[in-house]
């Protein structure tokens, strides 16, 4: 899936006293959690030097990019486990999508393990709505945003000048539940549309007044 290579240092080595900035920032799925739950403790330990030491310094350098159906991704070998990632340069982020043997053939090899789930789609929703979430905070820097990236009330995520009335009216007549809960997520598509469209809830067009309930949207 890969050309061997020899695990070397990067063309650039790192400067242990350089500014922060420079590193990357090392970021988990769920998956890749697990993975590493389920490791021993001496490997745990090679593994956060891998990590630590190597891919948060100079992933390209101390990887490999996969082929096939893991264009994109980047393997990097420790022992006889290796660790499959991505990377973000823009983000400045190396999100580790998986942890495991590899010994080609192993009923445990990681890459039997990506095949069984989605790193990708977790990585990307990962990230979107962690842009999602800082987004908001700087529009918003009063809104209490919580952990998980939801607000302490529908309102709250809308923006100002909006007909609140109209929008709890139109949307307390479907059966999406939006009120109670989607609508205050920074991530929300459905905020996102109330806060896109709303400014026309209520659109003077040819000199007439013309309701567009948002409902039907």
């Amino acid at each position: 899936m890969s050309k061997r290579r020899k695990d070397r240092a990067p063309a650039v080595a790192p400067v242990e006293s350089g500014p922060a900035s420079t590193a990357f920032e090392l970021r988990y799925t769920s998956d890749a959690a697990a993975d590493i739950k389920n490791l021993d403790g001496s490997i745990r330990r090679q593994l956060r030097k891998a990590l630590e030491k190597k891919l948060a310094i100079d992933p390209e350098g101390y990887g490999l990019p996969l082929r096939g159906a893991l264009t994109n991704y980047w393997k990097h070998e420790f022992g006889n486990h290796r660790i499959v990632y991505r990377i973000y340069p823009a983000q400045r982020v190396v999100a580790v999508c998986a942890v495991g043997v590899r010994k080609h053939g192993d009923v445990e090899d990681i890459y039997r393990q990506l095949g069984t789930r989605s790193p990708m789609k977790q990585t990307l929703l990962h990230l979107s709505k962690k842009a999602l979430l800082d987004g908001a905070r700087k529009v918003s820097p009063l809104v209490a945003y919580d952990v998980n990236g939801y607000a302490p009330g529908w309102e709250c995520n809308l923006m100002n000048g909006l007909p609140l009335a109209d929008i709890k009216a139109d949307l307390e007549k479907g059966a999406g539940g939006e009120l109670e809960s989607k609508l205050r997520a920074a991530h929300s598509s459905a905020a996102l549309v109330v806060n896109a469209f709303g400014p026309w809830r209520t659109s003077p067009l040819s000199g007439e007044s013309h309701r567009l309930p948002l409902r039907a949207l």
